[in-house]
């Protein structure tokens, strides 16, 4: 920055010299104005405050809002009709809603990816747990189960002694079984 030096002269006037005037040796701060163009085709008149940034602090903002908005919108509609995740069902309509998004181009295939990947976890776990409620109502219910298996192993064993009851009483009224007509011994 330069600075005027008045000096007197010797008619009586004042004469302007410019001198340069030292500034402190600091980091140098060098600003940039800001990238943005409005709906008329205007530039943003401020400048930038970060040197990687193309925008002010300002449009840096607005458009960090306008992300976040976009992210929560795309969020309820892959969450639309879901649930809480603990059925297939529920899994099954998230992954629909994702294909959509993915369609659509609002989430970037990366991001599908990986929501995809877990919701194969989901399911593995949901079946898991179906599985393990499953075993603990079979081991709170021993008594039953045992019980189920014993008239069933009864059942098993009335329907294969029949036909042996049918021919020891054959044998103790002395009938004989019928032969089939054409064999003899």
């Amino acid at each position: 920055m330069e600075s005027n030096h008045y000096a007197k002269t010797p008619g009586g006037g004042v004469s302007v010299s410019p001198t340069p005037v030292s500034e402190p040796q600091t980091a140098a701060l060098t600003l940039f104005p800001c990238q943005h163009i409005n709906g008329k085709g205007h530039r943003c008149r401020m400048f930038t405050s970060d040197p990687d940034s193309t925008l002010c602090a300002h449009h840096v903002r607005k458009q960090m809002k306008a992300r976040r908005l976009q992210n929560e919108a795309v969020a309820n509609e892959l969450l639309d009709n879901v649930g809480n995740f603990t059925d297939a069902d529920s899994v099954n309509a998230f992954l629909g809603n994702l294909v959509t998004q993915l369609a659509h181009k609002r989430i970037a295939r990366r991001d599908a990816m990986a929501l995809a990947y877990i919701s194969q976890l989901l399911l593995n776990s949901v079946s898991a747990l179906h599985r393990e409620q499953r075993s603990e109502r079979e081991d709170g219910d021993v008594s039953g189960y045992l019980l189920n298996l014993f008239h069933k192993r009864d059942k098993e064993d009335q329907t294969s002694q029949a036909p042996d009851h049918q021919r020891e009483s054959e044998h103790a009224n002395g009938d004989h079984p019928k032969r089939p007509e054409g064999k003899t011994h």
